[in-house]
Formats: structure tokens, C-alpha cells, sequence
């Protein structure tokens, strides 16, 4: 049992720690809303395939400038980052 089948009001995610093949299609099979990938794996491919599925993606942890730049073009939902300050810049 999952705990989407439980608590249906409850918004879950998918934290990632590789992509597999099905890219976001775990995310999907756990029925999660949002899925949480390294912010190195996300690619636009990744993205696209998270779409299709109707998940948010969040990437972590974004603590570079290149990785927030990363994050912003390819219109992610949020990020996860150990510094917050530094992603208003």
C-alpha cells in the first residue's frame, strides 16, 4: 500500500538519486505530485517526460550559480537549496 492509497489529500513526492530509465515514470508509479532529482540529472528530456506525467519537479541541491541558472531555463518548479539567500540573487 502506498501512502497516496491512505492519505489521498496528501501532496507526496519522489526523492531521486539517480534517473532510471523510465525518467519520471517513478514518480508516476508511486503517484507522487512532485518528483526531487539531483539537479545534475535534470535535463530537458527529463522535464519534458515530468510534464507529460503532471509532476512538479524539484531539483536539489542547487548550490551554484550555473546549477540555479540551470533551474530557472528549464522552468522547474522550485529547488531545493541549503541556502536560500543565495537563490535570490
Amino acid at each position: 500500500m502506498l501512502i497516496k492509497d491512505k492519505y489521498p489529500k496528501i501532496l507526496t513526492g519522489a526523492l531521486l538519486k539517480a534517473i532510471p530509465e523510465s525518467k519520471a515514470a517513478c514518480g508516476e508509479y508511486t503517484k507522487s505530485h512532485y518528483v526531487l532529482p539531483p539537479i545534475d540529472l535534470v535535463d530537458q528530456a527529463f522535464m519534458n517526460d515530468a510534464i507529460k506525467r503532471e509532476l512538479f519537479v524539484i531539483p536539489w541541491v542547487v548550490e551554484s550559480q550555473a546549477q540555479l541558472e540551470k533551474a530557472r531555463k528549464l522552468n522547474v518548479y522550485g529547488i531545493v537549496t541549503p541556502d536560500p539567500k543565495f537563490a535570490l540573487t
